[in-house]
């Protein structure tokens, strides 16, 4: 986990397209930034930890037919994204072995917007007296 992302030159562009009428139907570009080594490290330290299994509750009787078909849509959808999060962390960490780091794709417009805002918030830290808090 401590080796660092080599990264050289500018974020690589994925996806970019040259017109105005190809780029409105291709959508916004989309850029690739290393992702900080601390969030490398949480996905890779992640360990799924025993989940309730709502079929093998045992209220079922009580539910409707509706809730019943509720019940097994929401089972379905947290087993998906089990299996899609095991795929990501087995992506980060082949790439972090291959590379040392791993390429997060953004939509360029929102990770702007996402910049401004941090920007924004470190200006208004500031000015504010954290010794402060420590004292109420």
């Amino acid at each position: 986990m401590a080796a660092a992302f080599k990264h050289t030159g500018d974020a690589a562009e994925v996806g970019t397209t040259t017109g105005c009428a190809a780029a409105a139907v291709a959508g916004p570009r989309r850029v690739k930034l290393p992702m900080p080594q601390a969030t490398i490290g949480f996905i890779l330290a992640w360990r799924k930890g025993p989940s309730p299994n709502l079929e093998e509750m045992d209220d079922s009787e009580f539910l409707s037919p509706e809730h019943r078909r509720q019940r097994e849509e929401l089972q379905a959808y947290l087993d998906k994204l089990d299996l899609e999060f095991d795929e990501f962390q087995d992506e980060v960490r082949r790439e972090v072995q291959e590379t040392g780091g791993y390429l997060q794709t953004f939509d360029e417009a929102a990770h702007a917007e996402t910049e401004k805002v941090v920007a924004q918030a470190r200006e208004e830290w500031v000015g504010i007296d954290w010794a402060a808090l420590h004292r109420l």
